[in-house]
């Protein structure tokens, strides 16, 4: 049986999606999958086994170039390679519109989300078959059981398996080393870069070496105070995806913020520590047997889900903002995950 999923991104949602493919195969001995994704996140499907061909789709890209005619002549060249193929099943795993059109266009029977179960409504008008999964559920779960009743068969009990498929497996380094991923995309998700420096200082003092990615020049600044003097981190050179998956590898464990790296490190079976204040941890955090979850419990609007905080930073206080992080300080952050590592 061959089948097209639609996961296109973010990267957290993509790797969202692996546990429901290695459900799959280890149910069913007869399905293959390809998979529709962004170009930037190929390396993700492509480590997965039970993955024969990753279709790249450059959609944002070709946003940008539309008035030109390389993104017209790119995006004819991806619905030609799309409709090559006659799928017995496509997936569409996002519930969006534009993954839904973007099903639509491939040959085969298209399943998704009902009405009440997809982020947007309007994507079932393009399925033949749709299925209702319930939005109170962490979006790993929401995936899997999307799978089992398109494919026919019981999500398996137990932890989820991401599936990832080393090619290149590493030994972690000695001594410890751990990776802070402190880029994200709200304003609202980012813990304050004074807490990251404590935290990189600290772990210093327990014989702990820090690395850190960045992605943009923003980040790069950030990351950049972070290290600053600090003889046990350094910063990582930018990078494609799968050298930043090889540097991972080496490490004992990752500190996180809510992002799409925190989701990787989850799928590469690291000890994670995941700090978390304006997103919701029990819909769409970081969801594995390794997962230690640094959640804000004492304010009435956290999780608020807004992209910035709607407090104002009080004058002259020396305090940490957004005040949804106050009680996530570096001490905590670099006790649990001391006691992480000892285990």
């Amino acid at each position: 049986m061959r089948v097209l999923v639609v996961k296109m991104s973010s990267l957290g949602d993509v790797i969202h999606t692996l546990p429901a493919i290695s459900d799959a195969v280890s149910l069913r001995d007869d399905i293959r999958f390809d998979w529709v994704v962004e170009e930037a996140f190929t390396a993700i499907p492509d480590q997965h086994p039970a993955v024969d061909q990753v279709i790249p789709i450059g959609l944002r890209r070709w946003t940008r170039q539309l008035p030109r005619s390389g993104g017209l002549r790119d995006a004819s060249r991806f619905v030609r390679r799309l409709r090559d193929v006659r799928y017995d099943l496509i997936i569409d795993a996002q519930g969006l519109l534009k993954s839904a059109v973007v099903a639509g266009l491939a040959r085969g029977t298209v399943a998704g989300l009902d009405g009440q179960s997809a982020r947007e409504p309007l994507s079932r008008r393009f399925y033949h078959e749709t299925v209702s999964v319930p939005r109170s559920q962490h979006a790993v779960t929401r995936v899997r059981q999307l799978f089992a009743r398109t494919l026919g068969y019981e999500v398996p009990i137990g932890e989820p398996n991401y599936g990832l498929d080393q090619r290149v497996p590493l030994e972690p380094t000695w001594p410890t080393r751990v990776m802070l991923l402190h880029g994200t995309t709200w304003e609202s998700k980012h813990w304050p870069r004074d807490c990251w420096r404590e935290l990189a200082r600290s772990l210093g003092e327990s014989d702990i070496e820090v690395v850190l990615t960045s992605g943009s020049a923003k980040e790069k600044e950030r990351a950049e105070f972070v290290v600053r003097d600090l003889p046990n981190a350094r910063l990582l050179p930018q990078m494609p995806l799968t050298d930043v998956m090889r540097e991972m590898a080496l490490c004992h464990g990752v500190v996180s913020v809510d992002s799409g790296l925190g989701h990787l490190a989850v799928a590469m079976e690291k000890p994670v520590i995941g700090i978390y204040g304006a997103t919701n941890s029990t819909l769409t955090g970081m969801y594995g047997r390794q997962v230690t979850t640094l959640a804000t419990r004492h304010l009435p609007c956290a999780p608020c889900l807004r992209k910035d905080c709607q407090f104002l930073p009080l004058p002259n206080r020396n305090a940490i903002f957004p005040p949804c992080y106050e009680q996530i300080t570096p001490e905590r952050v670099a006790s649990t995950l001391v006691g992480v590592l000892s285990r």
